[in-house]
């Protein structure tokens, strides 16, 4: 009897991360993650409802990167009685810090901002990468870079005494993947960070599904093509509508993406872009943006002795037409990127080629005003739902010069969904529109909607099917083929078609590969696993739903086994 595992969430959804470790031998009980649940009408009750464990009994908390839907909830386990450590790299606590602290100010939160300046955070053993950090008594850490935003890792928990020399080991090894990036080592197409690494083999993985059923296009990894989409809409929105541009995005990430983009469109086109304004409007943001000013820069050193930079992507580099791995050039591009994302950075470095042309283009109005003219607002609020593009939405929406550009996903019932569907549509077809949408308290008729609704694409976070199965079946060093990073996968964060969706590509690209990989869907009435047997602890309550899931498992098998066979 060992380690066990328990899935909280999130299970047939893509928010609230928060899985239960517990060894009844050596005593060790612990999180990975314990976020916040968003975007269902459920998500306040499982908020603020009573947590399926009792915080006071916890160890310690594992934190794969800031989301809140992955740290929402940690100040919460404090004010109930947790006081354990929580272990993460220094960026992802930094960004947490930022992070909790706004949604502290919330009506609704669970907890106050006394409860967030009480976690005792700590980055065991220098984590950045792959390193065996000593968490407990035969329990260790090991961290891989997700590639998803500042900070991100996957995380592996190995649990055991070392073997000795002659022994069989007894060890148990679990891969958390946290949230995957879309940035691989051939195509770093998202500039500010470095590749998703692949982690070393171990017996059990937990991977996310977000887009688990979806196969990009390789436009949508092209960051040319990315530039070229922005450049068209920014010109037709500035130049012929002669009219204000809203970019509403998500404050971690997405803003600092975009205010790179914009910064080498300006840089590129200087003409093009000369005398147009560009206001940066996202006080957390701005924030963030501070967090990553200050890590980019920050190194490791590989066991061959390279010192190389731990966040930044190489690809950057021939994007600005600089040498990668040399000090110099690295300077340049860090003062440059400081600049960018820093109000009060002074620049130190000559510049060469388009970064000659390269300076900061933002400003921060003291007093929030809606634009006149051909004008760029980068503003808080992904989903629309709230923040600040709401203030600039309410005065614009019946504007047919304005734009809002959206920037990636948008959740069907969030305001950015809605605004969506209306993308496709002439007025004459918005005229004909039945109901409202809610902006500031104020009821918008849909038919009033004159701005121009346009999406851009290239900018997510997440990996597609394609990248998920690559990262879990990689090819590891001395290895003549790609392998499974493990032999049992459980499939969650993620809806139920993509969850089921990558389950059936994991088991048929594990047949193809002339192996087999079992897969899990966690539910509800899943209690614990045992990582020592391999399976489900099952009592009366739970037995049938446990066959349930093992009949639907070998379906997935022979699913695959047929499909491999067919072609």
């Amino acid at each position: 009897m060992g380690l066990r595992l328990r899935f909280h969430d999130p299970l047939d959804r893509v928010t609230g991360s928060c899985y239960e470790l517990y060894d009844p031998v050596a005593g060790h009980h612990f999180l990975v993650d314990c976020g916040m649940r968003q975007g269902d009408r459920l998500a306040s009750e499982r908020n603020q409802g009573p947590l399926p464990f009792d915080p006071s009994t916890l160890d310690f908390v594992v934190l794969t990167h800031a989301h809140l839907d992955h740290c929402g909830l940690i100040p919460r386990l404090y004010r109930e009685g947790f006081g354990g450590t929580v272990f993460a790299t220094k960026e992802t606590i930094a960004l947490a810090k930022t992070v909790l602290r706004d949604a502290a100010r919330y009506e609704g939160a669970s907890y106050t901002r006394k409860h967030v300046d009480r976690i005792k955070w700590h980055e065991p053993g220098n984590a950045v990468f792959g390193q065996f950090c000593p968490v407990g008594t035969n329990l260790w850490l090991r961290f891989y870079r997700t590639g998803h935003i500042l900070g991100a890792t996957a995380v592996t928990v190995i649990s055991g005494p070392r073997p000795r020399p002659g022994e069989v080991s007894a060890q148990r090894s679990i891969t958390f993947s946290g949230d995957l990036g879309d940035n691989a080592e051939s195509n770093e197409h998202a500039p500010l960070m470095r590749f998703r690494m692949g982690p070393a083999l171990t017996d059990y993985a937990v991977v996310e599904s977000t887009y688990g059923g979806t196969v990009r296009a390789p436009e949508q990894r092209d960051q040319a093509r990315r530039l070229e989409r922005l450049h068209e809409a920014l010109t037709t929105a500035l130049g012929e509508r002669r009219g204000p541009v809203i970019m509403p995005a998500f404050a971690v990430g997405r803003t600092q993406d975009l205010l790179f983009d914009l910064h080498l469109l300006f840089a590129q086109h200087p003409d093009t872009y000369s005398g147009v304004p560009v206001i940066l409007d996202g006080p957390m943001a701005m924030n963030v943006s501070r967090v990553y000013a200050a890590a980019l820069g920050r190194t490791v050193t590989h066991r061959s002795g390279k010192v190389r930079l731990a966040w930044l992507a190489k690809a950057l580099f021939d994007t600005l037409g600089l040498r990668r791995d040399v000090a110099e050039d690295e300077a340049i591009v860090l003062d440059a990127l400081r600049e960018m994302l820093r109000a009060d950075h002074v620049p130190t470095e000559p510049r060469p080629g388009v970064l000659a042309n390269w300076r900061r283009i933002w400003t921060c109005p003291e007093e929030r005003s809606v634009p006149d003219g051909p004008s760029i607002v980068v503003t808080g609020g992904g989903m629309c739902d709230g923040g600040p593009v709401q203030f600039y939405l309410r005065a614009l929406l019946d504007d047919p010069k304005a734009t809002l550009l959206l920037t990636g996903y948008a959740s069907p019932a969030s305001l950015a969904g809605r605004l969506q569907c209306l993308a496709s549509l002439g007025r004459e077809d918005r005229a004909r529109q039945e109901g409202s949408l809610d902006v500031m308290g104020d009821a918008v008729p849909l038919s009033d909607v004159q701005l121009h609704i346009g999406i851009l694409s290239g900018y997510s976070a997440h990996a597609d099917q394609a990248g998920l199965l690559d990262w879990l079946f990689g090819t590891l060093p001395d290895a003549m083929a790609p392998t499974p990073i493990a032999k049992t996968v459980f499939v969650t964060h993620g809806d139920p078609s993509p969850r089921r969706a990558l389950a059936q590509a994991i088991e048929r690209r594990a047949v193809e590969l002339g192996g087999q990989v079992r897969t899990e869907l966690p539910s509800v009435d899943h209690g614990w696993f045992d990582l020592d047997s391999g399976d489900w602890l099952a009592d009366e309550r739970d037995e049938v739903a446990l066959l349930r899931a093992q009949v639907e498992a070998l379906q997935r098998r022979l699913a695959a086994l047929e499909s491999a066979n067919a072609e």
